[in-house]
């Protein structure tokens, strides 16, 4: 299940910086076309354009009129798509809460492995099948504790990974599109 939902993550990042892409080629597009078309206007011999040139220069203008409005649109639509400043807040505060937990169960663990040595060293054989049945549990819970914290850390790390490109996108997309609405620009696991 987890791993779908990354899946679907992924999917729905490559979809968006695909379409930041398309929106860049275009925008880039289309101000070349009207520095051209600003450059090289069609004049004919008395230095007046021709009608047909202003109707096609009109209708270039209002191509491009209606291509930045819809780009806009899309632009806005990308942006709300996005994580919200309450979701990025969330984010932070579930990676500090599985930080604050794998570090109470490795300090547990530490603790289990101290309480487990000193006793396997004041344990004598005398101490009989209880004894060694007790040491055989303690070191069952002792590895469930370990695998525990291994599972923790790893999501931690990928919380945190994800963090770092959803960063990376967000400074990307700031790069090329100028700052997001009422976003935080800190967003470092730490820094905010």
């Amino acid at each position: 299940m987890k791993k779908h939902e990354e899946q679907l993550q992924r999917e729905r990042e490559r979809s968006f910086h695909q379409q930041i892409e398309n929106m860049s080629e275009e925008v880039s597009k289309l101000e070349l076309e009207n520095r051209e078309l600003r450059e090289n206007p069609s004049i004919d011999t008395n230095g007046e354009a021709s009608a047909e040139v202003v109707r096609e220069w009109e209708d270039k203008c209002a191509k491009l009129q209606h291509r930045v409005r819809e780009l806009k649109e899309a632009n806005s639509k990308l942006k709300e798509s996005r994580f919200s400043k309450a979701d990025m807040k969330a984010l932070v505060k579930e990676v500090e809460n599985l930080t604050s937990q794998m570090l109470e169960k490795d300090m547990q663990l530490q603790a289990l492995r101290k309480r487990e040595a000193s006793r396997l060293k004041s344990s004598t054989t005398s101490a009989g099948a209880t004894g060694s049945r007790r040491s055989k549990d303690l070191l069952i819970a002792l590895q469930e504790k370990e695998d525990k914290i291994m599972v923790l850390n790893d999501h931690l790390t990928g919380l945190m990974t994800e963090n770092m490109r959803l960063q990376h996108s967000t400074e990307q997309y700031v790069v090329q599109y100028g700052p997001l609405d009422d976003a935080t620009t800190n967003g470092v696991i730490g820094n905010s």
